[in-house]
């Protein structure tokens, strides 16, 4: 056991985990040159289930501090929330630095270029699915701060044969519903189908220096194949797309705002780079329709940038901003955007 004073130390390697790891809510954990938990075996779709969980829902009081780990899968875990955050403690008590999670494309992970082609095309391959959730703050967490967080979906291979491209079928990102304060300093959540970041019901959120991409294979297949909706974890429906028929409109939102007030957000790069893998429409500005949906929610955003999106913002209050409209440089920029004041 490890006493609130002192530090759980993880030597570098390679940890499985084939049930949830029970963090308590007073201590401080160390990896060594970036410490692997691995999830094995987390494979019901329809009930899934914390890997590494910090805290107990309800638990207070606490605080938690974790750095230099990576929280990966080998093989399919359809039914993984890789890190669950329940913990309600005091703001600046708790945080994670320099942590990661990174689902395939290495060593170990069976979710690489042997396997997860590009060729899967519309019939992806089971054995090539990711994880149902990278990163999780239900509505009782609070306090949290992350600090050069990367939460990514390979979109190549690290080790076989690097850079060879990869795809790999994963299904959300960032959730956060907490009640606040969360702070989001320099973080990143790439490839998932859904969304990459989605903050409902949530509120104080301050998130500095976020970035997104788009998952590669998109538009084929499209949200959320092959995963389905969860109305537990309230997933986009994509009900945008009603009139739409750009079958982009149901690529992965960038970032996802519901019911959601206090929103703060200094400098996002949110980007869209490929189409089924091909680049024909980065230069034409339209990889995807839309990359920023906010609903019923108060959002201050200042530099906000996104990369080949039609539409960088659909606000479901105010309307529509367009990237023809504000195209600078690489990407498309606004100096602010403040809604529902």
């Amino acid at each position: 056991s490890v006493g609130s004073d002192q530090i759980a130390y993880i030597d570098h390697g390679a940890y499985i985990v084939k049930d949830t790891i029970h963090v308590p809510k007073t201590i401080k954990i160390v990896g060594e040159i970036w410490s692997m938990i691995v999830a094995s075996g987390f494979t019901d779709v329809s009930n899934p289930k914390p890997v590494f969980q910090i805290g107990e829902v309800g638990d207070t009081g606490g605080a938690v501090e974790i750095q230099d780990l990576i929280f990966e899968s080998t093989g399919p875990n359809p039914g993984a929330i890789m890190v669950q955050w329940n913990l309600q403690s005091a703001q600046g008590a708790s945080g994670m630095w320099d942590s990661h999670v990174r689902i395939g494309g290495s060593y170990g992970t069976k979710l690489q270029s042997d396997v997860c082609t590009t060729l899967q095309q519309g019939s992806p391959n089971p054995a090539c699915t990711g994880v149902f959730l990278m990163f999780y703050a239900p509505s009782g967490a609070a306090g949290i701060y992350l600090e050069n967080t990367w939460f990514w979906v390979a979109d190549h291979d690290l080790d076989l044969s690097s850079p060879t491209q990869i795809s790999i079928y994963s299904g959300r990102g960032v959730l956060i519903e907490s009640q606040g304060p969360t702070w989001m300093w320099g973080t990143a959540s790439e490839h998932s189908i859904l969304y990459n970041y989605q903050f409902k019901d949530a509120r104080a959120i301050f998130s500095g220096f976020m970035q997104s991409e788009t998952p590669y294979f998109q538009p084929i297949p499209n949200a959320p194949n092959p995963f389905s909706f969860n109305s537990a974890y309230d997933d986009p429906t994509f009900t945008v797309c009603s009139g739409s028929s750009d079958p982009t409109c149901k690529d992965a939102w960038g970032l996802r705002v519901w019911n959601s007030q206090e929103i703060l957000l200094y400098s996002t790069g949110l980007y869209s780079f490929f189409n089924n893998y091909q680049q024909t429409c980065t230069p034409e500005q339209n990889c995807q329709e839309n990359m920023i949906h906010i609903q019923n929610s108060q959002v201050d955003m200042y530099a906000v940038s996104t990369k080949a999106a039609v539409n960088m913002i659909v606000d479901d209050d105010v309307g529509i901003v367009k990237d023809i409209d504000h195209r600078s440089n690489f990407c498309a920029t606004i100096a602010y955007y403040f809604t529902n004041h």
